[in-house]
């Protein structure tokens, strides 16, 4: 077979492929010499173009700003009118409510009143307010109350003299307590008489009551120096003689434990407690005599 080759015109085709297509032409940048005579001849169109432009930019920020504002006041408005109308009922409820209660009271604003009096000094408290506040003070009150009250010159008496009313109380019974260790030895004498085999302990419990005895008699006379004490305004020896008639009676109690154990008398017993608290309640209200101040003279 035979081939045949076809001779190329490289002139068309060359000159075909530098001729150039119409897209190629558009893409094309223009030159700076055109660039420069567009620029200088249409500068003042483009200026008043670009001048236009910020013009519309800004009016429609202005129109923006105003539009939100305008919404923002409208919305406020309308709640107020939806608070109002919800609120006109309740209020109109309200002052219906309250003229029916004025109406039905019938009663005017109530009137003002006086001011408080300027404040007066205070009173002397009355004697049974005395006795009462100053046993309250003490370790024993219903004793002191009821010491204090079986004394009539309690109702005239100042702090000094409860303190010797109490004294006075506690020497009472201290002369109470003598005369009974004294019958109970009396007692026990005559008791042995008739018993030959228990003379010698009678004897003994006998020796020990008459101690008892001195030693009551002994917290008596200690009361009554206590007494003048306080008369003569030396209230530390006077507690010193109010502590000294509540021992003496301790005194008999030992005596007996230690040599008759089980065999001191109650009716002592009774004694001694009884002028222990009136000895514990003339101590404390002289304490609280020495606390007080002094009367001006």
């Amino acid at each position: 077979m035979r081939m045949v080759v076809m001779p190329t015109n490289r002139s068309i085709v060359r000159r075909s492929y530098k001729t150039p297509s119409p897209l190629r032409s558009l893409q094309r940048k223009p030159s700076t010499s055109s660039l420069q005579f567009i620029h200088a001849s249409k500068q003042p169109y483009i200026a008043k173009i670009i001048s236009s432009t910020r013009d519309i930019e800004l009016a429609s920020t202005a129109m923006a700003t105003a539009a939100s504002k305008t919404m923002a006041i409208t919305n406020k408005a309308l709640l107020v009118m939806l608070l109002t109308v919800a609120l006109l009922p309740l209020a109109a409820f309200a002052s219906r409510t309250s003229a029916a209660h004025h109406g039905h009271s019938g009663h005017g604003p109530k009137p003002h009143s006086p001011p408080p009096s300027p404040l007066t000094p205070a009173s002397p408290p009355t004697p049974a307010a005395l006795v009462r506040s100053t046993c309250n003070s003490t370790t024993y009150p219903d004793l002191c109350i009821s010491a204090l009250g079986a004394d009539p010159s309690s109702a005239t008496a100042d702090v000094r003299g409860l303190s010797s009313i109490a004294v006075s109380a506690a020497a009472t019974n201290a002369s109470g307590g003598a005369a009974t260790a004294a019958a109970l030895a009396n007692a026990t004498t005559g008791a042995a008489a008739n018993a030959q085999a228990t003379r010698a302990a009678d004897a003994t419990v006998q020796a020990l009551l008459r101690t008892c005895a001195a030693k009551y008699g002994a917290a008596r006379d200690a009361l009554s120096a206590a007494r003048e004490s306080i008369a003569g305004q030396d209230l530390d020896f006077a507690a010193v003689h109010v502590s000294a008639a509540a021992e003496y009676p301790q005194v008999c109690r030992a005596l007996f434990r230690r040599q008759r154990p089980g065999q001191y008398p109650a009716e002592l017993a009774v004694r001694e407690e009884a002028l222990g608290q009136l000895c514990s309640v003339a101590l404390d209200i002289i304490a609280l005599l020495s606390s007080s101040p002094a009367p001006s003279r």
